[in-house]
């Protein structure tokens, strides 16, 4: 995987017309550092290489490619499970990036606000005025809520993991409150793309039953 992820890391240089190359292998260091921090069980470069196949795979829907792969690499550099504003914390490492390697004025504004979307997905409505690069990458972001029910347990039991300074019981409350709105709002809010409504939309909703169920049990 670090293979293919450096692989796509060069890519993205390239697509950007980055010079700085110093300044780039600085970075690389820099997200491989925040990735494996010990905190993060899900939140890490395993996830940030499934989003990039997602948008290798959606590439031909995209306007703007290149701020869609840097969201991804940036939207969750700054991850800790006991605070509330890494999604604020994240886009301002961002722009320390981008300044470090001159990126236009135009490519951070839309980096930073699709980070900052990423707070709270279902409050970015999906209608034909929206931005649909930013639907598309919010919907890579969630599509783990969609898939086989194996990655999907993998996935919850990483996300427990992460939460560990919480209480259990506490926990389990607490999630199944996030899960349950999720379900009450239906797929039609949690995915903003016709696609991955029709992919993952259905199982998310069943995935999510699933788990409020076992948090209930």
């Amino acid at each position: 995987m670090q293979t293919n992820l450096l692989n796509k890391w060069n890519k993205i240089i390239k697509i950007s017309k980055i010079e700085k190359l110093e300044e780039t292998d600085k970075w690389w260091n820099v997200i491989n550092q925040r990735y494996n921090e010990k905190q993060r069980y899900y939140h890490n470069l395993a996830h940030i290489n499934e989003l990039l196949n997602l948008e290798e795979q959606f590439n031909s829907k995209l306007k703007k490619s290149e701020v869609v792969q840097w969201s991804i690499w940036f939207h969750d550099i700054i991850y800790d499970p006991t605070k509330s504003d890494n999604e604020e914390q994240s886009a301002k490492l961002f722009h320390d990036f981008s300044k470090d390697v001159r990126l236009p004025d135009q490519v951070t504004l839309d980096v930073s606000r699709y980070i900052l979307a990423t707070a709270n997905h279902t409050k970015v409505k999906s209608d034909a005025e929206s931005d649909k690069d930013l639907l598309y990458f919010l919907d890579m972001d969630l599509s783990i809520l969609g898939t086989d029910e194996s990655i999907y347990k993998t996935y919850s039991d990483a996300i427990k993991k992460e939460y560990s300074h919480i209480e259990d019981d506490k926990y389990r409350v607490g999630r199944s409150k996030i899960l349950q709105s999720f379900v009450d709002a239906g797929y039609e809010s949690l995915f903003k793309t016709n696609e991955f409504k029709e992919i993952y939309g259905q199982k998310a909703i069943e995935n999510l039953k699933n788990e409020i169920k076992q948090l209930q049990s």
